[in-house]
């Protein structure tokens, strides 16, 4: 079989997908050093993550889903071979959509939310502590919007005790406003404020005022449910002062709304 070769009308697969090139040397995969590995078995896995990344090109009507099916592959053959870090390193590679995110969790930002779960329970425990927060979080979220909050919110609580072990405080308020987000959804308000106020307390003492404007954000919205228009008007506009120093359009636009929308209610409430 002829030796694969990234060539260089293969260099940049278009779309949404980084340039080949890059994403090898992130995975640090050299395609000529493939023919030397052993067993045989392990080298037809290893081909076969570099047939998909080099290879593979979506149609030009390809879902979503279709255009980084040749990453998805690669990750299950480096899954197969239990490289674990390689693994890891293709689903945080990042995706060239309006929201630059990564590949995990743009997943889930399309709403394949089954893929999601599929790939974070593979490497999940295989993978440092710190990426196991991440993926825990991850099968948190996919689990809760797909409608099975008993498994998000069990997934939550044991990616946030491993935060706590490592005392890792942003990662633990990233965490406890998507818990709260849950319980929100619930109707289990005292639990969802109890969630935002300690990722509130949490962003203070770290000063990370992206956490803070979300944790006031979730404290404003709550209190619009709760009926208090006055509080989150209160929050809401601390999270636009936040959000309008740190250049969050989408925060600002979603702060204004919110408080379009309290502000006759408040009126009439005042009345």
């Amino acid at each position: 079989m002829a030796e694969l070769e990234v060539k260089e009308q293969q260099v940049s697969q278009g779309g949404i997908l980084p340039p080949v090139e890059s994403v090898l040397e992130n995975l640090n995969i050299n395609p000529k050093e493939i023919k030397s590995i052993k067993p045989i078995l392990k080298w037809t896995h290893y081909r076969a993550v570099l047939n998909w990344l080099i290879e593979y090109k979506p149609q030009p009507d390809a879902t979503n889903l279709e255009q980084v099916r040749g990453y998805l592959e690669a990750f299950h053959h480096l899954c197969e071979v239990e490289d674990w870090e390689r693994a890891s390193l293709i689903l945080q590679m990042r995706i060239n959509t309006p929201t630059n995110e990564e590949l995990h969790n743009q997943l889930g930002t399309w709403g394949y939310y089954r893929e999601q779960i599929n790939i974070y329970e593979r490497v999940l425990d295989k993978v440092s502590l710190n990426e196991n927060i991440i993926f825990l979080n991850g099968l948190g979220r996919a689990y809760s919007f797909a409608g099975m909050s008993g498994q998000g919110i069990a997934y939550y609580e044991r990616s946030l005790a491993t935060a706590r072990e490592l005392e890792n405080q942003q990662a633990e308020g990233t965490i406890l406003n998507n818990l709260g987000n849950v319980y929100y959804v619930k109707g289990d308000l005292k639990r969802a404020i109890d969630c935002y106020q300690r990722a509130l307390e949490i962003s203070r003492k770290i000063d990370d005022r992206q956490m803070e404007a979300n944790a006031l954000g979730n404290l404003g919205n709550l209190s619009n449910v709760k009926g208090n228009f006055e509080q989150a008007i209160e929050y809401l506009t601390e999270q636009l002062n936040i959000v309008n120093k740190i250049g969050d359009k989408q925060g600002e636009a979603n702060a204004l709304y919110w408080q379009y929308l309290q502000s006759p209610r408040s009126i009439l409430q005042s009345n």
